[in-house]
């Protein structure tokens, strides 16, 4: 009688569970562990419990010595903590984003600052920041960007910039990158001899040194011819900075007007 009702009521042990076997953690039923205990008390065999045949609920005597059991019981197990689920929902799951604490910049290995301090051209700054490191391309250097170009043009871009960024740290891939778009053409000048076809498949963009820099090679390097050549490419150049002076006096005036229109709207 008594054994079917406990297992029934208290199977789970509420919110607490009895201590297990190594007398650590949680996992043991409850009753199953005092059931012995209880069942070796007589029944009084007077409370209204023990008369009625047809109730389930234990003896008085039995439950009083149940309850004094359970207590003790009780105080040996931890009380669990209850679960916070607005704290847990709050909470970030793993697939959320986690920003970087620190972002490697691209390029800078192991030395880089001390490669830039030991090559040629390098000039500390005064007061500069403790950020970035100033970087540009030096006039001086320009001969020597001019030369890998070549006059006769190369099909390697990347190649001559990447080259040239890890020969002198000092000056960045996007300064590199910029100052080549100025130093070059994809119009192949006539003093120049067509370079040879590709084998295979894809095309090929062959970037020729501009002939306004032709002063920039050395001798043996020079077409034939250069002079005049160098001499109409600068006239076209003067054409060219003409015409973007335009374009850029013509784009100011033009949010000159719209600032004043919207000036004017205000009012």
């Amino acid at each position: 009688q008594y054994v079917n009702y406990s297992h029934i009521t208290l199977r789970g042990g509420g919110p607490r569970a009895a201590l297990n076997k190594s007398g650590k953690g949680y996992g043991v039923d409850l009753e199953a562990s005092i059931n012995k205990a209880v069942l070796t008390i007589p029944e009084c065999g007077e409370c209204k419990f023990c008369i009625d045949p047809n109730t389930r609920k234990i003896c008085v005597k039995r439950r009083d010595v149940r309850r004094d059991l359970i207590e003790e019981e009780m105080i040996r197990v931890p009380v669990q903590q209850p679960v916070d689920h607005e704290a847990k929902q709050a909470k970030p799951s793993s697939n959320s984003y986690k920003p970087v604490k620190e972002r490697k910049k691209p390029g800078r290995k192991k030395g880089w600052n001390k490669a830039i301090e030991s090559s040629p051209g390098y000039k500390k700054t005064k007061g500069a920041s403790k950020g970035s490191i100033p970087m540009s391309l030096p006039e001086e250097l320009l001969p020597e960007f001019c030369r890998r170009i070549s006059a006769n043009g190369t099909n390697q871009r990347m190649e001559v910039i990447n080259g040239f960024t890890k020969d002198h740290p000092q000056t960045s891939a996007r300064q590199a990158t910029i100052k080549f778009t100025e130093l070059t053409t994809k119009d192949r000048p006539s003093c120049i001899p067509p370079p040879p076809k590709k084998v295979g498949k894809g095309r090929s963009i062959t970037f020729y040194v501009r002939p306004r820099y032709y002063h920039m090679l050395s001798e043996d390097e020079r077409p034939t011819g250069w002079e005049e050549e160098a001499e109409a490419d600068e006239s076209l150049w003067q054409e060219e900075q003409e015409a973007k002076a335009k374009v850029k006096a013509a784009s100011d005036q033009k949010m000159r007007a719209m600032i004043a229109d919207k000036v004017g709207e205000s009012d």
